[in-house]
């Protein structure tokens, strides 16, 4: 049988990425290899960093699979729905339910299954999406249901103003809401971002997290029914459907809220765990992220500064920092706090340096050198 059009860029995505890829080439994909590392670092500590190169760039792949899964509803034939039992199928095709997502595995294939089911829905998604793709997903839309004009599925910008309001005259219109509770956002200085946010448990740290979601449905007194997408393999894709999660009326909307969220969280964390290369949302978790097991400080180096040689090697401790530009400007990039300190750009020339192989004690100037050298940025080679 002849290979598909979709089996056969699946399969051209997939021989890409296994190819060679250097996440060094530029700057931009440097900082953003950066940011995912101080992620792992963070949130999955047992990984060690000579893994997160490969999860890196498995993470690039995956978002490429996702956008092609996006344009094909033959990829139905590839999915398996785990937990989708004939009450939840009832409570999404009698409409006023919020499904609660995550940015991992073939997140985008829940529209294709609530198109298929006929299950009515409205997806919620940051203005940045709307723009980019909210065209392209409402076409996709009318090409596989043939339905135009009100009827076609609705989008709704999670940043809006009225975003609130829109989304329970949908709920009430007997439409199902799809929100994503780990978009791109972040604690901020916003009085009214600060009160949408809650503190909840999630790996080995905490983060930030939109309680909104569960704020709406104790507001419009309907279900929340989390789901979380992950790949077993290119050609066994899984929803996994939770047990819905109810507002009670006899708990008030803030403890609700804050349970509900730590709850679906918990739901996730497994997956995101043992699939840590399928979630997206590893290159902007610094700005959800709410740092409280930090590694200790101050530990006594093993070999003292002043027994280090000047032609002794050294190489850039990588595991705990790295090094990147925006446009002409250096930083030093501390993982284990998201911190990022501005370098001359010859010191940035160094480390990218010593992060390749190894550099001499006597290429750094020495007054520098010891600061870098008791904060551990560069380590002997010995240490490795």
């Amino acid at each position: 049988m002849p290979s598909s059009e979709y089996i056969t860029k699946r399969d051209e995505i997939i021989k890409q990425f296994s190819d060679s890829i250097n996440i060094w080439q530029d700057d931009f994909t440097m900082g953003k290899f950066n940011l995912v590392s101080a992620g792992l670092h963070n949130y999955l500590p047992q990984i060690p960093y000579k893994e997160h190169e490969p999860i890196f760039k498995k993470i690039l792949m995956h978002q490429r699979l996702s956008l092609l899964e996006q344009s094909y509803q033959e990829v139905l034939e590839y999915l398996t729905c785990e937990g989708l039992s004939e009450e939840k199928s009832s409570l999404l095709k009698s409409g006023g339910c919020i499904i609660c997502t995550f940015h991992t595995g073939s997140y985008r294939i829940v529209n294709h299954i609530l198109t298929k089911n006929k299950m009515p829905f409205t997806l919620v998604v940051a203005k940045s999406v709307l723009e980019s793709q909210g065209a392209e997903i409402a076409k996709l839309h009318q090409l596989f249901t043939g339905v135009q004009g009100e009827a076609a599925v609705g989008m709704i910008d999670a940043e809006s103003a009225s975003a609130g309001l829109q989304m329970i005259k949908e709920l009430k219109k007997g439409k199902n809401l799809v929100l994503y509770i780990d978009g791109n956002t972040g604690s901020g200085d916003d009085q009214s971002e600060k009160n949408n946010l809650c503190s909840v448990e999630f790996l080995a740290q905490r983060v930030f997290a939109r309680k909104g979601i569960a704020f709406l449905a104790h507001i419009a007194k309907v279900p929340i029914l989390p789901v979380v997408g992950y790949r077993k393999a290119a050609d066994d894709i899984r929803l996994k459907f939770f047990t819905p999660i109810y507002p009670k009326a006899n708990e008030s909307r803030e403890l609700f809220s804050q349970n509900t969220t730590q709850k679906i969280y918990d739901y996730a964390a497994p997956i995101i765990e043992a699939y840590p290369e399928q979630w997206e949302s590893w290159s902007y978790l610094h700005k959800s992220a709410h740092i409280t097991n930090q590694n200790p400080t101050n530990k006594e180096l093993a070999i003292p500064a002043n027994a280090i040689m000047g032609t002794d090697l050294l190489t850039l401790n990588s595991s705990e920092y790295g090094v990147f530009k925006i446009q002409e400007d250096s930083y030093l990039f501390r993982k284990g706090d998201y911190t990022s300190f501005p370098i001359e750009n010859h010191l940035y020339n160094k480390l990218q340096d010593a992060n390749k192989s190894a550099i001499m004690c006597q290429e750094i100037d020495a007054a520098i050198f010891y600061e870098l050298y008791e904060n551990e940025v560069l380590i002997p080679c010995l240490s490795l």
